[in-house]
């Protein structure tokens, strides 16, 4: 695994503050990330990726439980196990979103998708910028992911700011993605965490 160096980190995060797409290197692909609550990054985001606003929403990474809570409502136990249990790590888990969030990330139901990343660039991105950052595939709609960071500049050029180098990355998985409401979870997309393997969420 290719882990950028502190000072590239850094400068990306500052182009996410300063309203810049960056490409960034995830457990399960190449992700533009944008900041969660910046809506003309939003937009960048969008147009970077080809792709309509009714197709929302994203999905967010955040680095830290306090940031979790930033978009957030509220865990259930349920969800707080699955935490402790998955992250770090590829679940997306769907909870009750806090009140006036941008309305690329929240769904019909009110609610927001959101993880910890098991990466160590993701996780130091969104440490560096403070708050959740978008997880969204590094592609144009429709498209296949970047594997490698060459792919990426070929296929955003000038419309993502910053490049982060992370290597070769097989896009053979993606985050598996559960809505979790009380104490029952649904699985809406099956990735790499298969939580039937596990007996103890079996009941969800």
């Amino acid at each position: 695994m290719l882990v950028p160096h502190q000072k590239e980190i850094q400068s990306a995060a500052a182009a996410i503050e300063a309203g810049g797409v960056v490409c960034v290197p995830t457990e399960t692909g190449y992700g533009l990330a944008v900041a969660y609550d910046d809506p003309t990054a939003m937009k960048a985001l969008f147009e970077a990726k080809g792709r309509d606003i009714i197709n929302a929403p994203v999905g967010l990474i955040a680095a830290t439980s306090e940031q979790t809570n930033m978009v957030v409502e509220q865990f259930s136990f349920l969800a707080l196990r699955l935490a402790q249990r998955y992250w770090p790590g590829p679940l997306t888990m769907v909870l009750s979103a806090k009140k006036n969030l941008l309305p690329e990330i929240v769904n019909g139901q009110g609610n927001v998708g959101i993880r910890i990343s098991s990466h160590p660039c993701a996780s130091l991105l969104a440490l560096s910028v403070g708050k959740p950052i978008t997880a969204t595939s590094a592609n144009r709609s429709g498209e296949s992911i970047c594997c490698d960071i060459q792919e990426a500049k070929a296929c955003f050029g000038d419309l993502v700011s910053v490049y982060l180098d992370g290597g070769w990355i097989d896009n053979d998985g993606f985050s598996t993605v559960i809505t979790v409401e009380g104490e029952h979870y649904n699985v809406l997309r099956q990735g790499v965490i298969n939580l039937l393997d596990s007996k103890e969420y079996c009941d969800g």
